[in-house]
């Protein structure tokens, strides 16, 4: 079995708890991982990848995101979100939505952000790090009193927690991450995904999988003879002609529309990222 199935996350559950759930009802027969983390607190959709499928990891994790949030203000927590040990809370503070508009957009295209490695360091306010991230849109969809809903999108390694605390000290006070669902994963969109509770037995995932080809439509694709499908399946160099034009993630298919190999085209060099054999 290969491919990738869109599992809607619930609230409360790891992104390891969705695999686990999964592989039980393979009977660990298949290899089975995850792209793309949620939090526990977070909900949304998770693509799991299945068998080779899970070959296509370095591919899938670079895909934008797409959130919706609520962010609430006045509040100040250990972790930054709803979930952490309130630190302090004014349930009376005035701030103009203007002011709340223009600072979320304050770091539309992206920015230097800094983010503690990891939920400790945090709570101890040590050990920060600095990289640029990515802010591709953010749109605010209501506010009402002291809670704001917004839709964000995001590339690789932005840490909504740590924006919407550049947010608050941009509007000179306090606020936390209060909820946050993932509707979309690149191409992969939460309308198609399953709900955990839904996924019982072994048809429930062979019903909803998504088939490699299928997986990796939206990236360049070049077809080939059976004589360079040999040398592909070999992972040998191939003829730089054949990727003129051609940038970016790549798959390669046979004439028989199955797909051998993934790879990113670099200056016209294909770099093989793996060789699947002939799948579909």
């Amino acid at each position: 079995m290969n491919g990738v199935l869109l599992v809607e996350k619930p609230a409360k559950f790891t992104s390891f708890d969705c695999v686990e759930k999964v592989k039980n009802i393979l009977k660990n027969k298949e290899k089975v991982g995850h792209a793309g983390n949620l939090a526990p607190f977070c909900s949304g959709v998770l693509p799991i990848m299945i068998g080779k499928a899970t070959k296509l990891f370095e591919v899938l994790i670079k895909n934008e995101r797409t959130y919706i949030g609520e962010y609430r203000l006045g509040i100040e927590t250990d972790t930054w979100d709803s979930n952490g040990k309130v630190i302090t809370s004014n349930k009376n503070i005035q701030v103009e939505e203007s002011s709340i508009m223009k600072s979320f957009k304050v770091y539309q295209g992206g920015y230097l952000q800094k983010n503690y490695f990891n939920e400790n360091d945090r709570k101890e306010k040590k050990a920060e790090i600095e990289h640029f991230v990515e802010l591709h849109n953010v749109e605010i969809l209501n506010i009402q009193d002291d809670s704001v809903l917004f839709l964000i999108e995001i590339g690789k390694d932005f840490d909504i927690k740590s924006y919407l605390r550049d947010v608050s000290l941009h509007l000179g006070t306090k606020g936390v991450l209060y909820s946050l669902k993932r509707i979309k994963f690149g191409r992969f969109k939460l309308k198609d995904s399953v709900v955990l509770d839904e996924i019982k037995k072994i048809d429930d995932i062979k019903n909803n999988l998504i088939n490699i080809k299928n997986a990796t439509s939206h990236m360049s694709t070049i077809k080939v003879n059976e004589k360079i499908k040999r040398r592909v399946l070999n992972g040998n160099k191939l003829n730089l002609k054949m990727f003129d034009n051609i940038y970016g993630f790549t798959r390669i298919l046979s004439r028989r529309e199955k797909v051998l190999a993934i790879g990113r085209v670099e200056n016209g060099k294909f770099d093989y990222i793996s060789v699947l054999g002939e799948v579909v």
